[in-house]
């Protein structure tokens, strides 16, 4: 009696997990989902191009951290996104590490033609089927700046009452 409740239990188990990977499975496809999705890939893309693009022209001469105080100064430049800081790279090795993340990028690429392909196959956004624009009269707070990118995806919206 013991094993056929065991097995009763065990059989339920299943039935409950894969009732919970299609549920699972239809959540990852919502719009909103993918929306995120995409937005998520898109900054995976910029940290990797940040790790090996120098922010700006500054350099500075100084030692690896693993070579002997004896050792010849290299020129290193101030690599990173611009909010979350970055490091200081030994510009003889920008080209080895953009080899480095250049595989990854690509394959973040994908992941976003693939992600962009299904979102607009499932209708896009219910907000950019919609028209926004600025200014109008209405009782609710005012749209007074508007940002579109090159995707059309709405970036920035500024409201003022």
């Amino acid at each position: 009696m013991r094993k056929a409740v065991a097995n009763w239990k065990l059989a339920q188990y299943w039935q409950d997990r894969a009732a919970s990977a299609l549920r699972h499975a239809q959540y990852k496809e919502l719009p909103a989902v993918r929306a995120r999705r995409i937005k998520g890939i898109e900054a995976d893309i910029r940290r990797c191009k940040a790790a090996y693009t120098p922010r700006d022209n500054a350099r500075i001469l100084q030692r690896r951290w693993n070579d002997p105080a004896d050792a010849p100064k290299i020129p290193h430049a101030f690599c990173g996104t611009g909010s979350r800081g970055g490091s200081w790279v030994a510009v003889e090795d920008l080209p080895k590490i953009e080899a480095g993340y250049r595989r990854w990028i690509e394959h973040y690429e994908n992941r976003l033609a693939y992600e962009c392909a299904m979102l607009n196959e499932a209708g896009g956004l219910v907000a950019e089927q919609q028209e926004i624009q600025v200014g109008g009269r209405s009782p609710y707070p005012t749209l007074t700046r508007l940002c579109l990118p090159k995707l059309g995806s709405i970036r920035l919206l500024v409201i003022t009452k």
